[in-house]
């Protein structure tokens, strides 16, 4: 924070403008419940304090996509667990299109070529199954 607050002030003062009406509506939806704020909150309270980043790009996002499916749901269950409680819709879980085999083709394609020459044929890259 205190690097932020002395390379970027205005941008340490709009986080703080953010949290500020962010626990506003997180204290109307949990009132009293203190841990909930402590939680949510953009500001780590601790020694020195710090601001979460992820936090603030939680609250910012439309939605919040995990790399794959076991992805997504460790962002629910645990690292981002309170903001799923308050935003359940806003998680989701699409992968980016880049499929396991369409990789192998351009990242290995030496791979490729012996996965084609062992099973001869390149069937392989519309059905992964047939690397079993």
């Amino acid at each position: 924070m205190e690097l932020l607050g002395k390379l970027l002030p205005r941008h340490l003062e709009l986080i703080y403008l953010i949290n500020f009406f962010w626990l506003n509506k997180v204290s109307k939806k949990y009132p009293g419940n203190w841990n909930k704020l402590n939680v949510l909150s953009l500001v780590e309270e601790s020694t020195p304090k710090k601001i979460r980043m992820a936090n603030l790009c939680v609250i910012g996002s439309h939605k919040v996509n995990g790399v794959a499916y076991i992805h997504s749901e460790l962002l629910k269950t645990t690292l981002f667990k309170d903001f799923y409680e308050f935003f359940p819709t806003k998680f989701i879980n699409i992968t980016n299109g880049v499929t396991t085999r369409r990789w192998v083709l351009c990242a290995n394609p030496l791979l490729a070529e012996l996965y084609t020459e062992y099973l001869k044929t390149d069937e392989w890259v519309m059905d992964m199954s047939r690397l079993r």
